[in-house]
């Protein structure tokens, strides 16, 4: 199947009809019409990102009579929409904000242990030995076996 770009805008003129243009969607594999616009909302964000911030630190320092730190302003509000940034973008495609972090074992609640065994000369490390400190650590872990 043939996917066409969003951006991609054809002219279709018959005998005695005015010409008619016709934004071209992308098809996805499974026939499915994808949305045109996509690339606008990415650019509206990139300039809502990039010089937002500026135009709106210009204006509060003009409005605090701080023009001097002007930029200094600019630069901080710059800062905080970069670091909003994907957050924002995820929220526009839909996604729920809990799928945007992905949290570590230590902020959902677990924990991971991590035992090493060493072998000796007098006790080599087996197969069944190993089973048996798994068994024995699973039982002292979890007595209930549930």
């Amino acid at each position: 199947m043939i996917t066409l770009r969003p951006e991609l805008l054809f002219l279709q003129a018959g005998e005695g009809v005015a010409a008619t243009a016709e934004v071209v969607t992308e098809i996805a594999p499974n026939g499915d019409v994808a949305p045109s616009g996509g690339g606008w909302l990415l650019l509206v964000l990139v300039l809502a990102v990039v010089i937002l911030p500026f135009v709106i630190g210009s204006a509060l320092a003009t409005a605090l009579r701080l023009r001097e730190f002007a930029f200094r302003i600019s630069v901080c509000l710059f800062a905080a929409s970069l670091s909003a940034a994907p957050f924002v973008w995820h929220g526009v495609q839909g996604h729920a904000m809990e799928d945007v972090v992905r949290r570590g074992i230590d902020l959902a609640g677990g924990t991971n242990l991590v035992y090493q065994s060493e072998a000796t000369e007098e006790k080599p490390i087996t197969d069944a030995v190993m089973q048996q400190m798994v068994g024995a650590v699973i039982r002292r872990i979890n007595p209930s076996g549930t």
